[in-house]
């Protein structure tokens, strides 16, 4: 399992420079495709902060609405379990496009697609572009989190599990990358027992 730091959110936004990256180095599709892609994360009081990004040579961006398929463009995804020993994650997957697939569960069977009434304002969604780079930024909010875990707290300490991915299943040729290892030979990221370990400094 890989472990993350997740350092406290300072400078703002000009601050992820300053944020380590957790790079997506495990392809789960052979021989994998000529992407590269990684994850940074900091957090203060208000919530958690997510930035991924892909370098890739074909970037798909078809899809706008909420409940549209973003996994089958261009994507990047988020798997959390805010508190390590409660199975439950989110699922949060994003296009080029900042489209929106936002799902809660124990696993691809129970996971359950969450419709909030303005996703894009609720973690405020930002995708960015240019040339073969693009990424997205967004905040899950503390408040968000208590709605499924009362008494969730973001704090200095706190251990949570995750996975991040990068995916393209209708780019030519599709491809599947992970940050923490999936080695069951299973190529299906709902997989909470391979996901990694995140620190709170």
């Amino acid at each position: 399992m890989n472990t993350y730091m997740i350092k406290r959110r300072t400078g703002g936004a000009a601050g992820w420079a300053r944020v380590p990256q957790a790079r997506l180095e495990y392809a789960l599709v052979q021989p994998p495709a000529p992407v590269t892609a990684a994850a940074q994360l900091c957090w203060d009081d208000a919530g958690l902060y997510v930035r991924l990004t892909a370098r890739e040579p074909q970037i798909l961006a078809r899809f706008t609405g909420e409940s549209d398929p973003v996994c089958r463009d261009s994507c990047l995804e988020l798997f959390l379990c805010p508190l390590a020993d409660d199975p439950r994650y989110f699922n949060i997957e994003l296009n080029p496009n900042g489209a929106c697939f936002f799902g809660f569960g124990c696993g691809r069977a129970d996971l359950i697609r969450l419709h909030p009434w303005d996703v894009r304002r609720m973690l405020a969604i930002e995708p960015f572009r240019e040339h073969d780079l693009w990424g997205v930024s967004y905040c899950v909010p503390q408040s968000v989190i208590r709605l499924f875990m009362p008494g969730f707290t973001l704090r200095a300490g706190l251990h949570m599990r995750a996975n991040f991915y990068k995916c393209g299943d209708d780019l030519c040729p599709p491809h599947e990358l992970c940050w923490s290892p999936i080695t069951n030979g299973v190529t299906d990221f709902h997989q909470p027992a391979f996901f990694g370990d995140l620190y709170l400094q």
